[in-house]
C-alpha cells in the first residue's frame, strides 16, 4: 500500500487521485465513463491499490481499475519539476458499474444502505471480453434495525472481519463478515447516546470504534475481554 495516494470525491461528478507528497494530481476520473452528479464517497480495496470504488447520488457504483496508468502512479513519486506540470490524465474507463437503489456509502468492500435498513454484500461478476459490463450478485444481507435516514456511513477493520454501522437510536451494531449465515457480534448502546450515529470509524485491528453522533458528541468504543464478548465506551462532547 501507498499511503502518499488519495483519492478525492468533487461534486462536479469527478473523481481525483493524489500524490500528497508530492501534491501531484495524477489521474482524473470523470468523461464518457465518469460519474453524472455528486460523488459520495470513494474507498481503495482493502489489499489491491490498483482498484478503487465510488458511488453517487444517483445511486451508481463505479468500479476503477488503475492498472493501465499505473505508470503515471510511479512517474509521480518521481517528479521534480512543478506539480502544475505534471501531465495529469484524464481517465474514462471503467472496470465495472452498478447501478441499484440508494446507495450510501461504500467502504473497503462493495455494499449498501438501502430502504430495507440493511447492509448488502455484492459480489460483481464480469463479462467475458466485454470490459465494464457485468453483474452484482447480492450474497450476504446485514440488517440494521431503527435505521432510516439514507446517508449513513459503515466501516470495517483492516482485516475485514467486523463491520460497525449506528442507527437512528444511538446504537451500533457490529457484525461478523467472516461468518455464513451472518452472524451479530454486539449492539453497542448507551443511555446517553440517543441521537442518530451518522458515521462510524473502526481502527485497523478492531479493537476500537470512533462514532459521530448528529446530537454533537463523538462516542469512542474499546474491546472489553475480546470484541466477541462486551465492549466498554466513552463518551466525548464536542466544544
Amino acid at each position: 500500500m501507498k499511503p502518499q495516494l488519495v483519492i478525492s470525491a468533487s461534486k462536479d461528478g469527478s473523481v481525483r487521485l493524489w500524490n500528497i507528497e508530492t501534491g501531484i494530481c495524477i489521474l482524473i476520473f470523470a468523461g464518457t465513463g465518469g460519474h453524472r452528479s455528486e460523488v459520495l464517497s470513494v474507498d481503495f480495496h482493502a489489499s489491491d491499490m490498483s482498484r478503487f470504488v465510488s458511488c453517487d447520488m444517483e445511486a451508481t457504483t463505479k468500479i476503477w481499475s488503475l492498472t493501465e496508468s499505473w505508470k503515471y502512479v510511479e512517474m509521480s513519486f518521481t517528479w521534480k519539476d512543478d506539480p502544475k506540470t505534471f501531465p495529469t490524465q484524464v481517465y474514462n474507463s471503467l472496470y465495472l458499474q452498478l447501478q441499484i437503489v440508494q446507495i450510501t456509502k461504500l467502504n473497503r468492500w462493495y455494499g449498501c444502505e438501502g430502504d430495507a435498513c440493511d447492509i448488502r454484500l455484492w459480489q460483481p461478476q464480469l463479462k467475458e471480453n466485454s470490459p465494464g459490463e457485468g453483474d452484482f450478485y447480492v450474497r450476504l444481507v446485514y440488517a440494521i434495525p431503527d435505521s432510516y435516514h439514507r446517508i449513513i456511513k459503515f466501516s470495517c477493520d483492516l482485516s475485514m472481519k467486523f463491520v460497525s454501522v449506528g442507527n437512528d437510536k444511538g446504537d451500533i451494531y457490529v457484525w461478523d463478515l467472516k461468518s455464513f449465515p451472518p452472524v451479530l457480534v454486539t449492539v453497542l448502546s448507551h443511555y446517553k447516546s440517543k441521537s442518530l450515529i451518522r458515521q462510524t470509524a473502526m481502527s485497523t485491528d478492531g479493537t476500537t470504534i470512533l462514532a459521530t453522533s448528529e446530537d454533537g458528541t463523538l462516542w469512542r468504543w474499546d474491546v472489553w475481554r475480546g470484541l466477541e464478548e462486551e465492549m466498554c465506551g466513552l463518551l466525548f462532547r464536542s466544544t
